[in-house]
């Protein structure tokens, strides 16, 4: 089999508590071809002096810092990592989460046997700080584009393995979303026809942290999310079935991204008046009809 190397690409800030058995999971990978780039986010921990413990027993691990230059957080480190990265093939990773020995060697065999995909993603368990594991979602979809907006699929930032060239000509993560960045990222990718496999195999474990930003954030707006999303898509009947999928690539899709991180973001009236807005514009237009 060709063995193309595979950049796994990692911010890190103030992860010391968890980096060094989040790397060990990384050299634990039977896919041997691989480098592991890690952007510090100018940590205030331990978290250098592991980088460079690691740098120095396997010289994969390519270790830099945020520069200066750049605006801070894990989005800019996400970016600046693919600009360092080498691979012909991208799997972003996150600096407290754990691989299972075969997340790369899985998803590369898949997408090596079957070209036509630009993306291959694996299924997660989720755990907490007492390594308790969940197990998430089931792949089951029709349309990607489609399924994913309704939830019927779900990925989180370590699962996708990407061929380079689907990132080249796009824009990466948005440095403007603290939280939720994944979600915007790969709803555009999948509007731009983003060819995706869904693995059904479980192959990382995602950490769920009580007292994390992300999860303090999504767990106190969840509810203002879930009811202004089924509000929305509940009041909307499309006529033309053959406009369905642009129907939900070109307004459902850009609403429901644009309220996730007003939402997370604590924004709750700009997301409120942006489906008032929409409402109104297409009901003019014609192309869904509010029920009473």
């Amino acid at each position: 089999m060709n063995s193309p190397l595979v950049s796994i690409l990692i911010p890190n800030y103030n992860k010391a508590l968890y980096l060094r058995e989040t790397l060990d999971s990384v050299l634990s990978q039977t896919y041997q071809n691989w480098e592991c780039i890690i952007v510090d986010d100018l940590s205030t921990d331990a978290s250098w002096e592991i980088l460079e413990e690691y740098k120095e027993l396997d010289t994969r691990f390519h270790i830099f810092k945020r520069p200066f230059n750049l605006s801070k957080g894990a989005n800019t480190c996400r970016n600046f990592a693919f600009q360092l990265s080498k691979g012909e093939f991208i799997n972003w990773f996150d600096s407290d989460d754990l691989m299972f020995k075969d997340f790369i060697y899985k998803k590369i065999v898949f997408i090596l046997k079957h070209p036509k995909f630009d993306c291959v993603i694996s299924r997660p368990t989720s755990f907490d700080n007492d390594i308790k594991c969940y197990e998430n979602w089931i792949p089951k979809y029709e349309n990607m584009l489609v399924d994913y907006l309704l939830k019927d699929i779900h990925f989180t930032t370590p699962g996708p393995l990407f061929k380079r060239n689907v990132l080249e000509d796009v824009d990466l993560f948005n440095n403007e979303i603290p939280v939720g960045q994944e979600k915007e990222f790969y709803f555009r990718l999948l509007v731009k026809g983003m060819r995706v496999f869904v693995l059904d195999f479980f192959s990382y474990k995602y950490r769920v942290s009580d007292d994390s930003i992300v999860s303090s954030h999504i767990q106190k707006n969840k509810p203002y999310l879930s009811l202004m999303y089924k509000y929305f898509i509940a009041r909307t009947i499309v006529f033309d079935c053959k406009n369905i999928i642009v129907y939900k690539s070109y307004i459902i899709i850009p609403l429901k991204s644009f309220i996730y991180s007003c939402v997370v973001n604590l924004k709750l009236k700009y997301a409120l008046k942006a489906i008032f807005i929409l409402s109104i514009y297409y009901v003019r237009s014609r192309k869904i009809l509010f029920l009473t």
